[in-house]
């Protein structure tokens, strides 16, 4: 939120001690301002767009309104309304602050039961409860005063038409708006501004931005002149049924002192099983129950901030559960994707489903789940005031859209199906599997075999397509098409009348070792080991990884990551390389793997995937042998792909393999 010096100029004069301040409602900006405002410059008084009968049962849920409390009444239709007491909805932090402060509260909606069986077509459960209206995103708050965006939406508001017919003005709106207009100016005599310029003793006005033109015109009318309304209102009333019992009474009167049984209220706290219903996410409030009791803090709530700690929490959580390593690079394309999707839907920053949907893209739908339960986190109580309540979307009337996780199942033969989320097998005690692991025998994880030794022959073939590529030449034709027309030049020279041929200087480069190095740290990752291939289909293996006791995940399976490794071609040749001594000359253990990759090639190409190229050493080197590498950049490949090759599980014996799958995923 920007510094803003005066506070008081934020809001709009409606008389001389009542200011009004016009809010969207769900806006997260809107109730950072409104809780500065209540710390810096605090009202004399608190008016509300809250229907006044249920001013009397705002005591008991005020309290505790971080447990996110429900106030539920059937309307004269016998349609069920709830009310959501979201700490995020700038209403009830309004009432909350002024609670908390000991200023007085008045509730100046209509009441919630005023409206007759055979107004159904005329009247929705949506003018009740906090729905957001559309609006752009508040996020301008940040750069704009409220006073400019109340200014800009005047522009395009309908005024009220005076001449209506009655039925025209049966809707909810035009009926609260005349009946807040006349709570405030009842009230207006009771306070008295002493302190010009500040708040202090002004009677201060939240409600949404929709009514404020209605009820700044309404208010500032001269009595006379507000008189004109109770015509209208009296047709209103006989078109609904009521009468007015006194020729003296005003009709205003009559239609508020008109006695009606009043709604039953039930109180209770909105179920954790429901977070999908409230306008800001679970993560969002519960963090703004944290900041709001400081006014430093108060000014770092931002939401940019508040989804990258999503994001964040999200990788972390799924690094420790899947063993896969998230890039930095994919957080700034998520969040240049995500944001790019909002700017084309007039936002400025991207929603709940927009989050989601953009998690899944870059990390799947595993990723997707725990962003998504993360995002929605609603806090557990420790002792709920009052029962919990399920609500859904269809229950608030509002649209919705559906997710599906196609998360990873574990397949059975039989029904019944498997079950969405996989249930894993837990320690009896901590240390239990680590004792467990015996270390005789160790093998490693078949599926997984099968991963790395297919990106290996995918590198194995992209070298090969780059070298072809690196060595070509493209040439105007002649008398010869050569390889073939080159299409691209061709059309790129298009002004010069000439057609270009490809010359492919094939030299018979065959692709065989493949070193790949993650880290070139040695420290945390200093297990060296080689492993030989089980069969003719497998490869030669030597690496260093992360020792296997540092993470176990089940009995006798721990999870390593490759710091790198080297693969040849066949199996059953490679010798201990760590303490062969004819690679000492290598300290470092890539170039040592670099190194036994051009000793024991049986092609003439060696692929190197790394961050950094190879040392001119071995660039030499493998130049005398009649070698050359071909050094691929590791950030030209899928961070996706390389997070799953280089997490691999280390077994104890062959027997744990196939139990294995109970504890990988």
């Amino acid at each position: 939120m920007t510094e803003r010096l005066d506070l008081f100029e934020e809001t709009i004069a409606l008389g001389p001690a009542v200011r009004a301040l016009p809010i969207v409602h769900g806006s997260a900006e809107y109730s950072v301002l409104i809780r500065q405002m209540f710390l810096s410059q605090p009202p004399a008084g608190l008016a509300l767009e809250i229907p006044e009968d249920m001013e009397s049962r705002l005591s008991d849920v005020l309290p505790h309104a971080d447990q996110i409390p429900i106030v539920s009444f059937e309307d004269a239709l016998g349609i069920p309304v709830h009310f959501i007491l979201e700490p995020l909805e700038p209403i009830v932090e309004a009432a909350r602050s002024a609670n908390e402060l000991g200023i007085p509260l008045h509730a100046i909606d209509a009441p919630c039961i005023s409206v007759n069986p055979g107004d159904a077509d005329l009247f929705s459960p949506q003018s009740y409860g906090f729905h957001p209206d559309w609006f752009p995103d508040t996020f301008v708050l940040r750069v704009m005063s409220v006073r400019t965006i109340y200014e800009l939406y005047k522009k395009n508001h309908v005024p009220i038409k005076y001449d209506a017919t009655p039925r025209e003005n049966m809707r909810g709106d035009f009926v609260r708006e005349l009946h807040m207009a006349q709570r405030i100016r009842s009230l207006a005599p009771l306070f008295d501004a002493t302190t010009p310029g500040r708040l202090d003793g002004c009677l201060l006005v939240v409600c949404g931005i929709k009514h404020l033109p209605a009820l700044e015109h309404l208010v500032k009318l001269p009595d006379d002149e507000f008189e004109r309304y109770h015509t209208i209102l009296s047709e209103v009333q006989q078109y609904r049924g009521h009468t007015v019992t006194s020729d003296d009474e005003e009709p205003l009167e009559s239609l508020m002192r008109e006695k009606r049984p009043g709604p039953e209220f039930e109180l209770n706290t909105l179920s954790r099983e429901s977070p999908e219903v409230l306008s800001q996410p679970g993560y969002f409030n519960a963090t703004w129950n944290l900041v709001r009791r400081n006014e430093r803090t108060i000014r770092a709530f931002n939401r940019i901030v508040l989804q990258r700690a999503v994001y964040r929490e999200s990788v972390s959580r799924y690094e420790k559960e899947s063993g896969e390593m998230f890039s930095p690079r994919i957080e700034k394309n998520f969040t240049r994707f995500a944001r790019t999707w909002s700017w084309l839907e007039n936002r400025l920053l991207p929603d709940a489903y927009r989050l989601v949907m953009s998690a899944r893209a870059f990390g799947g739908d595993n990723f997707a789940r725990i962003f998504y339960d993360i995002l929605n986190f609603i806090p557990p109580i420790k002792n709920p005031k009052f029962p919990e309540k399920k609500l859904t979307l269809d229950d608030l009337y509002r649209d919705s859209k559906m997710i599906r996780f196609r998360v990873r199942l574990k397949k059975k033969k039989r029904v019944p199906p498997p079950p969405i989320r996989k249930k894993f097998q837990r320690e009896k005690y901590p240390g239990e599997w680590r004792d467990s692991f015996r270390g005789g025998g160790i093998c490693s994880y078949p599926p997984e075999d099968i991963v790395i030794e297919d990106f290996g022959k995918y590198l194995q073939k992209k070298a090969t397509s780059v070298l072809k590529g690196a060595e070509s030449k493209v040439t105007p034709f002649t008398s010869s098409l050569m390889d073939g027309i080159d299409y691209r030049e061709t059309i790129r020279n298009l002004h010069v009348g000439k057609v270009f041929v490809k010359d492919i200087q094939d030299r018979g480069i065959e692709a065989g070792s493949v070193v790949i190095i993650f880290s070139d740290d040695e420290i945390e990752h200093d297990w060296k080991v080689v492993w030989w291939g089980e069969h003719n289909q497998e490869s030669d293996m030597a690496l260093y990884a992360t020792a296997p006791g540092m993470e176990v995940i089940g009995p006798g399976i721990c999870r390593c990551r490759y710091g790198g490794l080297m693969m040849t071609y066949p199996p059953r040749r490679l010798h201990d390389i760590w303490e062969d001594s004819n690679y000492s000359e290598f300290e470092k253990a890539s170039d040592r793997l670099l190194a036994a990759a051009i000793d024991y090639n049986e092609k003439n190409a060696v692929v190197h995937l790394a961050h950094r190229p190879p040392s001119a050493k071995l660039v030499a080197i493998a130049s005398r042998l009649g070698q050359k590498i071909i050094h691929i950049p590791i950030s030209t490949m899928n961070s996706v792909l390389l997070g799953r090759v280089r997490r691999f599980h280390v077994l104890d014996g062959h027997d744990r393999r196939d139990e294995a799958t109970d504890f990988i995923w």
